[in-house]
């Protein structure tokens, strides 16, 4: 038996390291307002599609 890489794992981890990085740039920016909740968000959003891209290579 072969393991196969699904095409749309590769995008969802693409879009974890995305999520990971805008989250990262906007907490330089904290002074903001609106700045804190979407960290929260961007932080949700990566570990959601990191464990949506695991769940689908397995």
């Amino acid at each position: 038996m072969t393991f196969q890489f699904p095409v749309v794992t590769f995008v969802l981890f693409a879009a974890t390291g995305l999520a990971a990085v805008a989250g990262a740039v906007t907490w330089r920016h904290r002074e903001v307002p609106g700045s804190v909740p979407f960290v929260v968000l961007m932080a949700l959003v990566a570990l959601w599609t990191l464990t949506y891209g695991i769940a689908r290579s397995l």
